[in-house]
């Protein structure tokens, strides 16, 4: 009897394992009967304790994030447990972390789409791991010089428009 409401009947030295579905203390007992009959009853209490499993989670402020200022906050919201904290971020910086909550910078002016790993560890040695996905999204920069002079000097003799962030060939211009 495992103590859980689970028991298995066995001949001979067959070996015995078991899984518990639920955190708790568990008091095994066994029972053995010799082939000649002979009844043997040992009952082993609280032997088994069998801990929870910690919750890893994080959210991340702001995302999706801008490319030009591409800082996040990941705060941690795993379970009231957890003991210890790692962060894995292999292209930000800082590049991994041990603390609660971390500020993380991805690469300036990439977009995409970044991996950001916990793992979080109890008291009890057990661990849990979560990722998320942090986006980077790109966005549109489009300077145009109020003025320009084609008077045959040096300066300022074409009017121009720089855009970034949006393909220019999708784009149209009136004046």
């Amino acid at each position: 009897d495992f103590g859980d409401g689970s028991n298995v009947t066995l001949n001979g030295t067959q070996p015995v394992t078991h899984e518990y579905e639920n955190p708790g203390v568990y008091t095994v007992s066994v029972s053995m009967t010799s082939d000649v009959g002979c009844i043997y009853d040992t009952v082993y209490t609280n032997m088994i304790s069998v801990y929870d499993i910690p919750t890893a989670y994080f959210d991340i402020n702001p995302n999706p994030v801008g490319m030009f200022n591409p800082e996040v906050m990941l705060l941690n919201s795993s379970s009231p447990d957890v003991v210890t904290y790692q962060w894995n971020m292999p292209v930000a910086e800082p590049s991994s972390a041990s603390t609660e909550n971390v500020r993380v910078r991805f690469p300036e002016g990439v977009p995409g789409n970044y991996t950001v790993t916990l793992i979080v560890e109890n008291e009890y040695g057990c661990v849990d791991t979560v990722e998320r996905i942090v986006q980077v999204i790109s966005e549109v920069i489009i300077f145009a010089p109020n003025t320009f002079t084609p008077d045959g000097d040096e300066f300022n003799q074409q009017w121009f428009l720089y855009i970034d962030g949006i393909d220019i060939s999708q784009f149209d211009l009136f004046i």
